[in-house]
């Protein structure tokens, strides 16, 4: 029985990832979001023809998606200075 708890124990302390900071998660969460942007402008390219307004619309999403992915990139770069920046 006690063999059981330990193995639980175990388990938990895989789950649990080491401490976020809010900069990584709202970076975490734009990655997520250009990625369901990019997605979407490749399925509104194709069931729009390739041509017209629809694709001309694809491509700003796309290009939308590209700029929060940067912007993803950029905060994971950004580092705390020495003067006690918050993270």
């Amino acid at each position: 029985m006690r063999k059981t708890k330990d193995n639980k124990r175990r388990s938990l302390q895989r789950m649990f990832r080491p401490p976020v900071t809010d900069l990584q998660l709202v970076a975490d969460e734009l990655d997520a979001i250009a990625t369901l942007m990019w997605g979407t402008a490749k399925r509104m390219e194709y069931f729009g023809g390739f041509k017209g307004e629809m694709r001309q619309h694809a491509h700003e999403l796309a290009g939308a998606a590209t700029i929060a992915r940067g912007w993803a990139k950029a905060m994971r770069a950004r580092r705390p200075n020495e003067k006690g920046e918050p993270r």
